[in-house]
């Protein structure tokens, strides 16, 4: 683990503008997780903002996500190169602290993030269920990362 680079784009074909240097900060070895801390800027030596507008804040409660609604997965998967992937689903249940989702989730966007229609962080897409047809993918909810997050 070492300082990781964090970037922003507004156009999914093309890779992103790489903003901030962050550091490891939490890290659950058996979830696979890891939270960053932004340390500096990028280039470094700049001037950190007091606040993060380009990021969002907000999360999903279990109360305000209803099976049907709206679900976008971001991440880099290995089948989709170097670019951000964005795949779209709905909401298909819940099980145990895992959301079930239509939206395509494969080895690379698993780790990125799960937003509601909203922009409101959904969780983390975490694995894939495959059937003998279809597949659903499984997103770790707000509530158990910070669970997870704060019992370290």
């Amino acid at each position: 683990s070492g300082p990781c680079l964090i970037g922003r784009t507004y156009n999914i074909a093309e890779k992103p503008k790489i903003l901030y240097v962050a550091e490891p900060w939490k890290v659950h070895n058996v979830a696979d997780l890891i939270a960053l801390k932004i340390v500096d800027t990028y280039p470094m030596g700049g001037t950190l903002p007091s606040s993060y507008s380009n990021f969002s804040t907000c999360s999903a409660d279990d109360a305000s996500v209803k099976i049907g609604d709206k679900v976008t997965v971001l991440g880099y998967p290995g089948i989709g190169g170097s670019t951000i992937t964005l795949t779209e689903g709905v909401v298909s249940g819940k099980l145990n602290d895992f959301w079930k989702t239509s939206a395509k989730i494969d080895h690379g966007n698993s780790g990125g993030i799960a937003l509601t229609e909203k922009g409101c962080m959904l969780g983390v897409p975490t694995a894939t269920i495959v059937g003998s047809s279809e597949s659903l993918g499984l997103i770790m909810s707000v509530k158990a990362v910070m669970q997870m997050l704060s019992a370290l």
